[in-house]
């Protein structure tokens, strides 16, 4: 990247030096303080929310040979889904700050009942028979109960980093048996004073060994493919850098 220099009349800056010699110690120091704590202020525009009525539903385009239809209702918003070893589902609700329990019988939901009640819970995922789930700082485990429910729950992790426009931390295992956790960005365009925004952690399931496994990643959503896409988002990333840096250089 090459940078146009303008050259500057002698008079200028002169002066602008002199300006400068002129002050106070106190304010330069003051002008180069990095504050400790700022302050800002986010507007986030929400869709009013819609009923999923038949007319909609049906409204709703699909590929040949697929259909759409309404499978459970109640739920209110729910954000993830996941599916316990006897076939029910969990879903958990962040403005809500539930987790419902979803009994399915012959591939029909029963009556949804809450399970779990904590303020910010969204992300989920089920290992040896126990439901991890993750707030907006803090991720916890439970026993799941021969009934569905859950037993006492143990916190793992306490200090994931404070959220702003991405609060919503999503979980996942991997084929290493890790517990792998997405930590969004603060905004859209921050500087994080965090390392750990941004990224995609990997810890033992005891929230031991803790580490960043991919960063540069504004706010990774849980899937399947989500951990093969973070490592591919954070390859090009870094390889985006060293580009710009190279071209710096030269």
């Amino acid at each position: 990247m090459r940078h146009l220099i303008l050259p500057c009349l002698v008079l200028p800056c002169l002066a602008a030096t002199a300006l400068v010699a002129g002050l106070p110690a106190a304010a330069l120091a003051q002008g180069m303080r990095i504050p400790g704590e700022t302050t800002t202020q986010s507007n986030i525009v929400k869709p009013a929310p819609l009923e999923a009525t038949s007319e909609r539903i049906a409204a709703l385009g699909v590929p040949p040979g697929l259909k759409i239809e309404k499978f459970a209702d109640g739920l209110k918003t729910p954000r993830v889904i996941v599916v316990g070893a006897d076939g029910n589902l969990y879903v958990s609700s962040r403005d809500e700050g539930t987790i419902s329990l979803l009994p399915i019988r012959d591939g029909k939901p029963g009556p949804a009942r809450t399970v779990l009640s904590k303020p910010n819970v969204h992300g989920m995922a089920i290992n040896q028979g126990r439901l991890f789930y993750v707030t907006i700082r803090e991720i916890f485990w439970s026993p799941i109960n021969a009934d569905g429910s859950l037993g006492p729950e143990t916190r793992i992790v306490g200090d994931l980093p404070d959220a702003g426009q991405h609060p919503n931390r999503t979980l996942a295992f991997g084929p290493d048996g890790l517990l792998y956790v997405s930590v969004g960005s603060t905004c859209n365009d921050c500087e994080e004073n965090n390392p750990e925004n941004a990224t995609l952690l990997r810890m033992k399931p005891d929230g031991t060994g803790r580490e960043i496994v991919a960063s540069g990643l504004r706010n990774t959503s849980r899937s399947r493919g989500s951990l093969e896409r973070a490592r591919y988002t954070a390859l090009i990333t870094a390889s985006m850098r060293l580009v710009t840096m190279s071209s710096r250089r030269n």
